[in-house]
């Protein structure tokens, strides 16, 4: 068997924006590219880096400011901390929210494992599956 080329060695790793993301949501795939992470998703990639969407024609005589249309996705075994909807314990496996948070897992992608020992009501340092 031939060797295999290496696309991705390590993160994180860029994809068209097909909706408004905010950095720290957490992102699944959709047509076309990423959006924003539904409840208990089964899609999950793993987490925005930063804001983005898609790109919105221009109006004459106004000043129209655009995100950029692609954003960056951390993924696989970084740490990153993540806004969440309940508190959350060390060693919990983290889940997805309707609205791209952190919750306790029940179902779809495990999203991470929270590395924290100390996490708040509202955030939590999760080392991303």
């Amino acid at each position: 068997m031939p060797g295999i080329n290496i696309v991705t060695k390590t993160g994180p790793k860029t994809f068209k924006a097909v909706e408004a993301v905010l950095g720290g949501q957490i992102m699944e795939a959709k047509t076309g590219g990423v959006g924003v992470a539904g409840v208990d998703s089964s899609k999950v990639l793993g987490v925005a880096v930063t804001d983005a969407g898609p790109q919105t024609d221009p109006v004459d005589g106004m000043l129209v400011r655009q995100k950029p249309e692609h954003v960056g996705v951390a993924y696989s075994g970084m740490e990153v901390y993540l806004e969440t909807t309940a508190q959350l314990a060390f060693g919990d496996k983290v889940g997805a929210d309707d609205l791209g948070k952190a919750k306790l897992w029940t179902a779809g992608s495990v999203v991470g494992i929270v590395t924290d020992v100390a996490p708040t009501a509202t955030r939590a340092l999760v080392r991303l599956s």
